[in-house]
């Protein structure tokens, strides 16, 4: 979905941002907070500053999205943005940690992945012994 990829890449915006002022440190997310109309931002998803009325209406619903499920804060009436402490650990997530936590969330999967293991091993069993 388009929506959720420039959320994704707005969350990584303020990730990058943040580590640059502040490091890899959580203590300083309250005070940190970057404007709506952030050069980086425009960068970072430009197609939603190409014009202006559908494009913004966009934007504010990425930060409401993003605002609903607490990854952000909004600071004035949308003139400044916010990670929060479940923003910071969504966007430092690295892929291997993503994949690890789909893994976790869907425990079907580990059967058939076992299941597969336990087929190729009685499989080479038989093999070896011929």
């Amino acid at each position: 979905m388009k929506l959720e990829a420039n959320a994704g890449r707005v969350l990584t915006y303020l990730y990058k941002q943040y580590i640059k002022q502040h490091g890899s440190s959580m203590s300083n997310l309250e005070e940190s907070y970057i404007s709506t109309l952030d050069d980086g931002l425009r960068r970072a998803v430009p197609e939603l500053y190409r014009r202006t009325d559908p494009k913004l209406s966009t934007l504010k619903k990425i930060f409401e999205d993003l605002s609903i499920r607490e990854l952000i804060s909004v600071h004035g009436n949308y003139k400044g943005i916010s990670l929060t402490e479940d923003g910071f650990n969504e966007a430092s997530k690295t892929c291997w940690r993503r994949f690890v936590e789909f893994l976790n969330n869907n425990p079907g999967l580990a059967i058939l992945i076992s299941v597969v293991s336990l087929i190729v091993a009685v499989v080479a069993l038989f093999k070896s012994t011929n």
